[in-house]
C-alpha cells in the first residue's frame, strides 16, 4: 500500500501518463493479489528481538523498539519475482564472481569501525596513504567516525598495492572493516560441465575391476542366464537405470548363484575387463558430469519431479560437489524401508 500510495498508483502508466490498456480496453492494474502474496514472502522470517532493560514495552516478553532479527531457517529462500517481469536482486553482481582485487579502494567502499582486537588477516596503512587521510579525517584524528565512505578512487599506497582482497585496515590505532558490495546468491547453482559419453560401451573379457586392479563395489540385479545379444543390451538397459557406473554380466559358469547381471557402483577409477572368458564388462565411462545444476529436496520430499532424477552414482557425486557439500559414503536406495526417496 505504501507503494501504491506514494510511486505506483492503481494503473499501469504509459510515459505520457496515460493510462496502459489490455486489449478489451481495460485499465493494467499495478499489482494484483498474486503480487502481494508474492512479494509478502520477502517479509518472512523476522521476529520481536528478545526483551531488555531500559525501553518502553507493554508486557514483560515484548519488544517493539529494536530492529526485528531475521532467523535464517524461517526465510522464505525461493526468487521472488518484481513487477517489472524480473527478481528482486536482478543488477547486483553475484556472489560467485569475487569483486575486482582493488575494490577496497573503488568509488563507495564502504569502511566501518570493529572492535576485533588484531585481526589475521589487518592491512597496515602507512603514513602517505590516501586510504589512511580518508578515514582519519582532516583532523588526523584516527576512529572517530563510525563509518566511512569513499567518495572518490584512491591511489594505492606501498603494501596496498597488490595487497588483493582487504577484509580488515589498520589507520593509527583504529582497526576498520571493509564492507563487501551487496552482492547476489543464485538459487540454482552452475551447470557442471557436459562429459556425457556419446559412444556405446564397448565389451571386455571377464569380471570388471578398477584399472589398479582392485575389486569394484557392485550388487547384483538379476540372477538369468544367457548371452545373446538381447540378454546383454537387457544387461546394460538394468545397470543403467540402477545409477551404475559400469555393468558385468555372467556368460558361463558351473555354479548357478554367479549367474546374472550385475551393476557396479563405485567411481574411484575406470572399470577394465579381468580376462575371464566366464563373463563380460561394460564400463559406461560416465564422469557424472552431465551439464546440470542441482538443488537440494526439503526433507521429507516423495521424490524428484519426473524427469529430473540422478542418472548415476557418480553424478549423485558431482552433484554433492556442485552444491558444496561432503559426503562419506554414497549409496543407492531402492527400498521402501531406507525411508529415502528414489532417485
Amino acid at each position: 500500500e505504501i507503494m501504491q500510495l506514494f510511486t505506483l498508483g492503481l494503473d499501469t502508466l504509459n510515459k505520457d501518463g496515460t493510462p496502459q490498456l489490455d486489449p478489451s480496453g481495460q485499465k493494467i492494474p499495478t499489482y494484483t493479489n498474486e503480487q502481494i502474496m508474492i512479494l509478502a514472502r520477502v517479509f518472512t522470517g523476522f521476529v520481536n528481538q528478545r526483551a531488555r532493560s531500559n525501553i518502553e514495552y507493554f508486557s514483560s516478553t515484548s519488544n517493539s523498539i529494536d530492529p526485528m532479527a531475521l532467523v535464517a531457517r524461517m526465510h522464505d529462500i525461493y526468487p521472488k519475482p518484481d513487477l517489472a517481469g524480473g527478481f528482486l536482486g536482478d543488477g547486483y553482481p553475484s556472489c560467485a564472481d569475487p569483486p575486482p582485487a582493488d575494490s577496497f579502494l573503488s568509488k563507495g567502499a564502504k569502511y566501518r569501525y570493529s572492535m576485533a582486537p588484531h585481526p589475521s588477516d589487518v592491512l597496515v596503512l602507512d603514513t602517505q596513504s590516501a586510504l589512511l587521510k580518508a578515514l582519519c579525517g582532516q583532523g588526523g584524528s584516527c576512529g572517530s567516525a563510525f563509518s566511512v565512505t569513499l567518495p572518490a578512487a584512491l591511489p594505492c599506497s606501498g603494501k596496498e598495492c597488490g595487497a588483493g582482497p582487504v577484509h580488515f585496515v589498520k589507520a593509527g590505532d583504529a582497526i576498520y572493516e571493509h564492507l563487501p558490495p551487496p552482492c547476489v546468491h543464485g538459487f540454482f547453482h552452475g551447470a557442471t560441465a557436459n562429459q556425457t559419453a556419446p559412444k556405446a560401451p564397448v565389451a571386455q573379457t571377464g569380471f570388471c575391476k578398477h584399472s589398479d586392479g582392485s575389486r569394484s563395489r557392485y550388487v547384483q540385479l538379476d540372477k538369468l542366464e544367457g548371452d545373446s545379444p538381447e540378454r546383454q543390451a537387457e544387461c546394460q538397459a538394468k545397470c543403467r537405470k540402477a545409477g551404475g557406473v559400469g555393468c558385468h554380466m555372467t556368460v558361463s559358469s558351473r555354479r548357478r548363484s554367479r549367474h546374472g547381471c550385475y551393476a557396479h557402483l563405485s567411481t574411484k577409477l575406470p572399470l577394465v575387463g579381468s580376462g575371464s572368458s566366464s563373463y563380460l564388462c561394460w564400463d559406461f565411462k560416465d564422469s557424472g558430469l552431465h551439464g546440470h545444476s542441482y538443488a537440494l529436496a526439503k526433507r521429507g520430499a516423495q521424490g524428484c519431479p519426473a524427469g529430473t532424477e540422478i542418472a548415476s552414482i557418480a553424478e549423485c557425486e558431482q552433484a554433492h560437489r556442485s552444491l558444496g557439500l561432503s559426503w562419506s559414503y554414497i549409496g543407492l536406495y531402492y527400498k521402501s524401508r531406507h525411508k529415502a526417496p528414489r532417485g
